[in-house]
């Protein structure tokens, strides 16, 4: 066998096949597995979705949240060993694929429209 045979075999053993589907917009809670000395643990990390890049194994999203007054940006591998779930919590209705414009607003408060609510009541970020 040759070596991106191999490689190949290794990433479909990998493939996550019970994701949700997952929108921009989308508040999610992801469990990662953190290694502390000898010690595992899953640490959930929530926020909302701001951009999905590329397709199938090398699948990557990014997500953005609010942390003590600053602005945390984290991005995932979606089908890495060590993203244990994937969970989306509230699904908004946006008009963008990538919603950086939530990095500068500072000012007003950002509103994601519920889908299963009416318009008038939206999600402040």
């Amino acid at each position: 066998m040759r070596l991106n045979q191999r490689v190949r075999n290794v990433q479909r053993s990998q493939i996550k096949h019970n994701l949700p589907i997952l929108n921009t917009g989308d508040t999610l809670r992801v469990g990662v597995m953190i290694q502390e000395a000898k010690k595992e643990r899953i640490q959930n990390y929530q926020g909302t979705l701001l951009a999905k890049q590329r397709s199938g194994r090398n699948t990557t999203v990014t997500v953005y949240r609010i942390s003590r007054g600053t602005s945390v940006e984290r991005s995932f591998p979606l089908h890495c060993p060590t993203v244990q779930s994937i969970v989306v919590l509230n699904t908004a209705k946006t008009r963008r694929s990538k919603l950086f414009f939530f990095r500068n607003r500072k000012e007003k408060p950002i509103r994601l429209c519920n889908i299963f609510t009416k318009i008038s009541s939206c999600i402040k970020v």
